[in-house]
């Protein structure tokens, strides 16, 4: 039963980290606030765009990542479960 909840939580946090890599890549509003700070601060407007970059694709590396893991420990626990 652990080992289902901890399957369970880790699909919860790989399809809730591959939703915010999808909302933040597809947001109009995020675009117009870049948009805004570029036309008033070209520094500003940098910053915003590393940092949402930064944090999409730290998203998409979480959401991979813990596929990964999952099918790993899967195997792992499958190979116990053999004599």
């Amino acid at each position: 039963m652990e080992n289902l909840h901890k399957t369970f939580k880790l699909l919860i946090i790989s399809a809730f980290s591959f939703f915010l890599y999808y909302y933040i890549d597809n947001h109009d509003s995020l675009e117009l606030l870049q948009e805004k700070l570029d036309n008033s601060l070209k520094t500003r407007g940098f910053y915003f765009f590393i940092l949402i970059n930064l944090i999409k694709y730290f998203f998409l590396l979480l959401s991979i990542m813990s596929i990964i893991f999952l099918a790993f420990t899967l195997y792992k626990n499958k190979e116990k479960l053999q004599p």
